[in-house]
């Protein structure tokens, strides 16, 4: 998650899937939301973290004008890219133990 940045993955109700890169600005404006909440915190709301992310980097850019109901409404599935090939997590114990019994 090097510099907060993520690329979501949106299927509209009537239209092609498509992707949105949400940053640092579309987080900050999540935060300060009446609905908000800490970014730490988010997966209490995430559809709702999810769909403001990808709906205010949508509106930042210029790409919709619609308000957040608006455009949430038409939105059918909204969810955070994990790019994170496999077998590039963490690795666990990689080296034999030094403890003996």
């Amino acid at each position: 998650m090097a510099g907060l940045t993520y690329d979501i993955d949106l299927e509209p109700e009537n239209g092609e899937p498509f992707s949105v890169r949400v940053d640092q600005r579309d987080i900050a404006a999540w935060e300060l939301e009446p609905f908000g909440a800490p970014v730490v915190e988010h997966r209490a709301k995430i559809y709702t973290f999810t769909r403001y992310l990808a709906w205010h980097a949508l509106r930042r850019t210029g790409k919709t004008k619609k308000s957040f109901g608006n455009w949430s409404d038409e939105i059918v599935h909204a969810e955070i890219r994990d790019d994170e090939p496999e077998g590039t997590g963490d690795p666990g114990q990689t080296v034999p133990s030094a403890v003996t019994s």
